[in-house]
């Protein structure tokens, strides 16, 4: 069995919404390095990038003053990241399934259905999402 190459170990970070653009791009560049496919790249983008705007939308009602927490990790085998808002944190049973006809014009529920599509592990913890991808052979 190989062994594990760390590229950015775990690592927090507060963002506040002017910052999420150089972050996801700092992230993507990890990933770069990491030898992730262009496709897992995007999909992790796409998925990372909505969970961020969801806790600086949703959990913190737009405030900029507030930050969302980030605590990520990539190395050459998987990524995690764990995006923590200062909401009160919400029941994702509740959002409707954006694929079901009476919901296609509904505004809510594709970054969820995103961040499921693109990633290999979503959890909600109340304010809170971890998320996973393996790395693609």
């Amino acid at each position: 069995m190989g062994t594990e190459q760390t590229l950015v170990p775990l690592q927090t970070v507060a963002l506040r919404h002017q910052d999420f653009p150089s972050f996801l791009q700092r992230l993507q560049d990890a990933l770069h390095c990491a030898e992730y496919s262009k496709a897992a790249q995007l999909g992790i983008r796409m998925a990372c990038e909505e969970a961020l705007v969801n806790g600086h939308k949703h959990g913190n009602g737009g405030d900029e003053s507030k930050t969302v927490s980030v605590q990520y990790r990539v190395d050459d085998q998987e990524f995690s990241i764990k995006v923590e808002d200062q909401g009160e944190g919400f029941d994702p049973t509740s959002v409707p399934d954006p694929t079901l006809l009476e919901n296609l014009e509904k505004p809510s529920g594709r970054g969820l259905f995103l961040m499921r599509t693109y990633m290999d592990e979503v959890r909600f913890l109340g304010n809170a999402v971890e998320m996973r991808r393996r790395r693609d052979a």
